[in-house]
């Protein structure tokens, strides 16, 4: 059975995250990101989630396109933590092209990235949305 590419992109885009020693220096020691967050979670921390999923078909392959979300979650000062480790994780995806079994990875950018102080002034929560088109091999 085949892996469906948008589980074994995020998967890949998690194992790249997690071997990263500069990430995890970021973090306190160890990279924190998951698909859904425990309750005891602490910070900083990440959270990865796929928004979408489209065909994206030629006459000679079949791929998909997704869209993924990060979420940083900070309880430092201010907003340069969040931004640390966003700016880390940009480059790990960005330079090291994800392996998926059964698809390739044809695309992975950045699209659109912020910050904001949550209500109450105790937490900074950054946000990434990439987009990655897969194409079946």
């Amino acid at each position: 059975m085949t892996t469906p590419a948008t589980t074994a992109l995020r998967g890949a885009l998690i194992t790249l995250a997690k071997a990263d020693a500069t990430l995890a220096t970021l973090m306190g020691g160890a990279v924190k990101i998951w698909e859904h967050v425990p309750e005891n979670a602490v910070h900083p921390y990440l959270e990865l989630r796929a928004s979408g999923t489209r065909a994206w078909d030629t006459t000679g392959d079949r791929g998909k396109e997704h869209e993924v979300s990060v979420n940083c979650w900070s309880h430092e000062e201010g907003s340069k933590q969040c931004e640390a480790i966003l700016g880390r994780l940009e480059e790990i995806w960005r330079d090291q092209r994800p392996t998926i079994a059964d698809h390739r990875v044809v695309n992975l950018e950045l699209q659109f990235a912020d910050i904001i102080r949550e209500e109450g002034g105790q937490t900074y929560h950054g946000f990434q949305r990439w987009r990655a088109v897969t194409e079946e091999v």
